[in-house]
């Protein structure tokens, strides 16, 4: 790769440069959000490979970040961050909770609040679990841009795994980000998202309809998250159901927080005569 990245301007002073890396499909790039024309952050730096790396140091250098922002910990976000850190000679930024998930040192750790000055606006770090527990967004002050790292996809879809997450956390962050009335949506995959209200709602509804439809499957004899995925995924390709069964046992540990349904040797059961919800 001898030219730079592909770089899209949302204004003068805000960009993405997109970046191959190794996400899951259909995505095949992560955006790498830089938040000045100089002297910026650079978010989620994700090449992987000696080629990409250096060409996003190349794409990057008329833009002097004056640091490296962390979205999480996920391979398909951090890949060039110490390549750049060492090049650029520019601090790691990241959550407490981020830092305490990858190999190397972050410089600086980022709570919640946490704002950042540009020339012609401020950031504010905004903490956003469910997805990962140490994830990280960015709001602006001038026009309540939102750089939303893996809350949203503008394309593919969020995966939550429950060792670093959970569905309740994750819709409880996607209401959080909704009292914020971001103006749009700039995720990690895929293109800006500009109906934010409509986004967030249809994310939200979407996951709580998943916990129903996981709630229907279930009765008194014992099933399996892998068994409930078959049922319920049925326009996947079977490669991708053990995927899916993942994103239904977080489905089934959100309905056993709530007290109706348990555990078994054998799988899950109903342990209530009924459940609802708002959508």
């Amino acid at each position: 790769m001898n030219t730079p990245m592909p770089i899209e301007y949302l204004r003068p002073d805000l960009l993405r440069i997109i970046v191959p890396s190794p996400t899951i499909p259909p995505a095949t790039t992560t955006n790498a959000w830089v938040t000045d024309a100089k002297d910026g952050l650079v978010v989620d730096p994700a090449a992987h490979t000696t080629e990409t790396k250096n060409t996003l140091l190349k794409t990057l250098a008329p833009f002097q970040p004056q640091a490296i922002f962390l979205t999480h910990h996920h391979r398909d976000h951090i890949g060039a961050a110490t390549f750049l850190r060492e090049q650029l000679q520019v601090p790691i930024f990241a959550h407490a909770e981020t830092a305490s998930l990858i190999d190397f040192t972050v410089d600086k750790q980022i709570d919640d609040g946490t704002t950042f000055s540009m020339r012609n606006d401020t950031w504010t770090a905004i903490h956003t679990p469910g997805h990962a527990p140490g994830h990280l967004c960015l709001l602006s002050s001038q026009d309540n841009s939102f750089i939303a790292g893996d809350m949203v996809a503008g394309e593919g879809t969020i995966l939550i795994h429950p060792n670093e997450g959970s569905i309740r956390e994750y819709i409880d962050s996607l209401e959080k980000i909704r009292t914020l009335n971001p103006s749009r949506l700039l995720p990690a995959h895929g293109q800006s998202l500009n109906q934010p209200e409509q986004t967030l709602q249809e994310y939200i509804t979407h996951r709580k309809q998943r916990v129903l439809q996981i709630w229907d499957c279930l009765t008194d004899q014992p099933k399996t998250a892998f068994s409930i995925a078959k049922s319920i995924y049925t326009e996947l390709p079977s490669k991708y159901i053990p995927m899916a069964a993942i994103q239904v046992t977080c489905g089934l540990l959100y309905l056993q927080e709530d007290g109706v349904v348990k555990e078994q040797s054998h799988g899950w059961i109903r342990i209530a005569n009924d459940y609802s919800m708002t959508t």
